[in-house]
């Protein structure tokens, strides 16, 4: 490790490797909403977010893990799941008012037609601008997990349920799997139609108070006082010696 008198410490996360701080400093000089995409090994997550100089606030956080309202019960970490991730938080967005937005996939490997790029696609999708290219997103059959089906018809019925438990578990055909990604495509664009149909409630119109009319007080007559009759003192009578 470097010493000197002159020597400065790199920042923590960049010493744990989780932050390219010129590759952030880049970003956040357009001054953009970065639109965050990561993976783990069982779920994606999309987030929204804005940096501020006290750090960055999250505008819309988005797992796979929440798919399952919306009639996805299957995996979250394969790219169908990214896909609807990446549209769900997309709707969520453009609810929001947010229309565009950077991509920051951070320290994660840049392979074409991954899971990041099929969660971006869903983005895309969803209707936000995100400056990016057409050709590394993944084949659309794939996003509807042809290469799923593929792989189920290859096996037998024993080898299906299990190599594919979680579909044997829902009662769900592998086969069948373009079907489960159409349904929550609509179930996730009906839940937002009927947030846009409602109507806002009324507010309840204040009736102005009555202000209570005070009527003036009657004042008591008062009657003169009587004055005090003074009776005429009696002179003491002197007697004659």
């Amino acid at each position: 490790m470097a010493d000197g008198p002159r020597y400065r410490v790199k920042l923590r996360r960049r010493r744990e490797g989780k932050t390219n701080y010129y590759a952030r400093r880049e970003m956040l000089k357009s001054s953009k909403t970065r639109l965050v995409i990561r993976k783990s090994t069982k779920h994606m997550r999309v987030q929204f977010v804005n940096a501020l100089p006290d750090g960055d606030i999250t505008l819309v956080d988005t797992s796979s893990y929440g798919l399952k309202n919306f009639g996805w019960k299957l995996n979250g970490n394969n790219i169908p799941s990214a896909y609807l991730t990446g549209y769900l938080a997309g709707k969520r967005a453009k609810d929001m008012g947010i229309n565009d937005a950077i991509l920051d996939i951070g320290l994660q490997s840049n392979t074409r037609g991954s899971r990041i790029y099929s969660g971006l696609k869903g983005v895309l999708d969803a209707g936000v601008s995100i400056p990016t290219g057409d050709d590394i997103f993944p084949e659309e059959d794939i996003i509807k997990g042809d290469h799923i089906k593929n792989a189920a018809e290859s096996y037998s019925k024993s080898e299906l349920k299990k190599l594919f438990s979680t579909y044997a578990k829902n009662k769900i055909d592998a086969t069948k799997i373009a079907g489960v990604v159409d349904k929550a495509i609509k179930s996730i664009d009906l839940n937002f139609a009927k947030k846009a149909t409602k109507k806002p409630a009324k507010k309840a119109t204040k009736k102005p108070a009555k202000k209570a009319t005070k009527k003036p007080a009657k004042k008591a007559a008062k009657k003169p006082a009587k004055k005090a009759a003074k009776k005429p003192a009696k002179k003491a009578a002197k007697g004659v010696n």
